[in-house]
């Protein structure tokens, strides 16, 4: 099965676990948690109506997640 179509079929009208639910998963790899807090706010903003709090979030994860990637190129 492909991750759109598990996506779909689990998650059509919620959101993904949140990135604090899958932070002990994956042994708190910050790298990871900013990746997928990325991924995470996309499906909801794209499949759900955010609230302000989570619009606030995803903007906050954005400017980490060029923090972490210019962390890394330098």
């Amino acid at each position: 099965m492909k991750f759109n179509t598990l996506t779909e079929k689990y998650f059509k009208e919620e959101a993904w676990p949140s990135p604090e639910t899958v932070a002990p998963l994956v042994n708190n790899d910050m790298m990871f948690i900013t990746l997928y807090r990325e991924l995470y706010y996309r499906h909801v903003h794209s499949k759900l109506k955010p609230t302000l709090e989570q619009r606030l979030e995803a903007y906050d994860n954005y400017i980490d997640l060029f923090e972490t990637f210019s962390g890394v190129w330098m």
